[in-house]
């Protein structure tokens, strides 16, 4: 069913501005003008699904089948570097290898700081809605697609280079002290 109205009235979202809305909001806004059923597929749009199994809209199953390969890789090139066995954390159901998220999650890795490799991941993550959007139009794959995009901006409205900093260095003074009395009580 289209949803003219509903989304031509809905603001426009920026990978790199702030959510003009939050997500509760927006679901605040769609509840009155869809369909129950469609609601309720509507709010179960996640960007971390848990299970992927059985899902009935195919923007959300691409979605969560590519999300689901690119966390994988960031498995491999994590655990692989600790020198573990990525096999024990990997989500194999609906993964398909991926040359370009194998070297999305190597280049995130490898990123100047963590902050730059998470804006480089979530700004794949973006591109990838903005492909699933196309030939979804004033439909309710539109809409899980705009719910996706706001959750991303949540999630990236949550970062803080400066309280970031002040994390960090609060972790390394707490071990330069452990690091001292070891050094003192071995002197």
């Amino acid at each position: 069913m289209p949803y003219y109205y509903l989304i031509a009235s809905l603001p426009y979202l920026y990978h790199d501005k702030p959510a003009p809305l939050s997500g509760k909001e927006f679901l605040n806004t769609c509840k009155p003008q869809l369909k129950k059923a469609d609601f309720d597929c509507l709010q179960t749009a996640r960007m971390y699904a848990e299970n992927i199994e059985g899902i009935q809209l195919n923007v959300l199953s691409d979605w969560n089948t590519w999300d689901r390969g690119l966390r994988n890789e960031l498995v491999q090139v994590r655990v692989e570097k600790s020198g573990g066995d990525p096999q024990a954390f990997i989500r194999k159901d609906g993964w398909v290898r991926s040359q370009a998220q194998m070297t999305l999650a190597k280049n995130s890795k490898a990123a100047a700081s963590p902050l730059f490799g998470e804006k480089m991941l979530n700004l794949a993550r973006w591109k990838f809605l903005d492909g699933l959007e196309s030939g979804n139009h004033f439909n309710l794959q539109q809409l899980v697609i705009y719910y996706l995009k706001l959750q991303l901006l949540e999630k990236m409205s949550l970062f803080n280079p400066e309280m970031g900093m002040s994390r960090l260095m609060n972790i390394l003074d707490r071990s330069d002290e452990k690091s001292l009395v070891k050094f003192e009580e071995n002197v």
